[in-house]
Parts: structure tokens; sequence; C-alpha cells
């Protein structure tokens, strides 16, 4: 769900919601152990219950920037250089999530990043330098 509000006279903000599936986090135990099995087998990056949030804030910052074009860039780079697929280079280095689409490559970088700062990939910390600098620039395309 996306909004407009004001935020001084002339000035606009986008607002995106943050959403998470009530049924499935309300089992702590259940949720606990399935987001380990994530991580184990490489599904997500580590962090549990703090990494979905980052990840799905990750998702706003993305949404605001348009980083999901730009994460996309950084990983097709990467794999040309290495004379490998895109996906190979997004499960090695952030997550088999993360090569389900472009706007989940994001958020799961993004979530890498916070989680583990300069422990993060090198492939997450590209793709967030270029959320940056998207950001710090106005924030690109909105939406």
């Amino acid at each position: 769900m996306q909004g407009i509000s004001t935020t001084q006279p002339g000035g606009f903000i986008f607002m995106h919601t943050i959403g998470f599936n009530s049924k499935s986090s309300s089992d702590g135990p259940g949720y606990r152990e399935s987001l380990a099995h994530g991580e184990r087998t490489g599904w997500t990056i580590e962090g549990g219950p703090m990494s979905t949030a980052l990840h799905e804030f990750g998702h706003v910052i993305a949404r605001q920037t348009g980083a999901a074009t730009a994460a996309k860039r950084v990983v097709t780079d990467e794999a040309r250089e290495a004379g490998v697929k895109p996906s190979q280079v997004i499960k090695a280095k952030v997550s088999h999530y993360a090569a389900t689409h472009n706007r989940e490559l994001a958020a799961e970088a993004f979530a890498d990043v916070m989680m583990h700062g300069p422990n993060a990939s090198s492939t997450s910390q590209a793709i967030v330098g270029e959320m940056d600098a998207r950001y710090d620039a106005g924030g690109g395309r909105r939406g």
C-alpha cells in the first residue's frame, strides 16, 4: 500500500507499508526454526527475526530508489567478469531467495549489510552502495 503525504509546503514523501505474516510469526519456536532452516540451507541471510525485519525495510528503500535494477546490474557485471550466470553469483554471495527476483536481491543485500556490516558479502556491499548513492541523490524513481 502506498500513499502520499505532505512534509512541508510543496514537499511530498511516498509512504510504504511493511507487512509480516502474523500466522507464521505467531508460533515463536516454529518461526525461529523456519528461519534457522533458511539460514542453514542458504535460502536467506543469517540474522533471525531481525534480518527479516531489515529485509522488509530494504524493500522500502529499494522502492524509493529504484535499486532493484541497480542490484541486478551489479550482479550481472560480477557474473560477466567471473564467467558464470548471475544466479550463481547471487546464490553464492547473497542468498538463494535473493535469486528469485531483483526486488528480493536488493532487500536481501540490504539486510546482509545491515546485519553484518563490513563482514557482509562484497556483492551485498556493492548493491547497498548503489542504494546509498541513489538515496543521497534524491531517491531516483519512486514507486
